[in-house]
């Protein structure tokens, strides 16, 4: 018996190779009818060309890309001179651009996940855009310009691949609590 009275393969052969059994008989993946790009990854940091590629060549066929919109907008938005002017929001999507053009050289499909409440408004980051309206309406902005900008119709001007592009419903952008996606706020679809 192992530390702290744990069974372990040696103490049972006969368990292991009744694991292995059972495990035999479980379907591989294709045959189980695992979804297209099923098998992706979540980096802790930014891929580069090297991290992609390697990705790509191991049978990754997805990356899931944290879009902090404290990073991406890190400064309140400029309020409207006059009464009938838009709010004018400055977002910072160079980083994110990068991040989604590695990745879809490669082949890889992008899942982006929004998180991070600016300090602009919210004492914390970790703070749900939730509780007055100024954060409804900014969370809402922000939520709507990533769709436009990495959804399967962009609307940015820029080159930036679009994500998801397997996707038969078109792409949507995961937005998860402080908590974790067991915690989801919402799923906003471009479509």
């Amino acid at each position: 018996m192992g530390k702290g009275g744990t069974i372990t393969a040696a103490d049972s052969p006969d368990l292991t190779a009744a694991l292995f059994a059972v495990l035999a008989l479980c379907p591989s993946g294709s045959a189980a009818g695992l979804p297209p790009r099923f098998f992706g990854v979540v980096t802790q940091r930014s891929p580069s060309d090297a991290d992609a590629r390697w990705m790509s060549a191991g049978g990754i066929e997805s990356v899931r890309i944290g879009v902090s919109w404290a990073l991406v907008e890190p400064s309140p938005p400029e309020q409207p001179a006059a009464s009938g002017d838009a709010t004018r929001h400055r977002y910072r999507w160079d980083d994110i651009d990068r991040q989604v053009e590695v990745a879809a050289s490669h082949g890889l499909e992008i899942l982006p996940f929004l998180y991070s409440t600016p300090s602009w408004l919210a004492k914390s980051d970790r703070t749900l855009p939730t509780r007055s309206k100024a954060q409804r309406h900014a969370w809402s902005a922000f939520v709507r310009a990533a769709v436009r900008r990495y959804g399967p119709e962009a609307t940015s001007g820029s080159s930036t691949p679009r994500c998801s592009p397997a996707s038969p419903a078109g792409t949507a952008i995961r937005t998860e609590s402080p908590a974790g996606p067991q915690k989801a706020i919402g799923t906003y679809s471009s479509g």
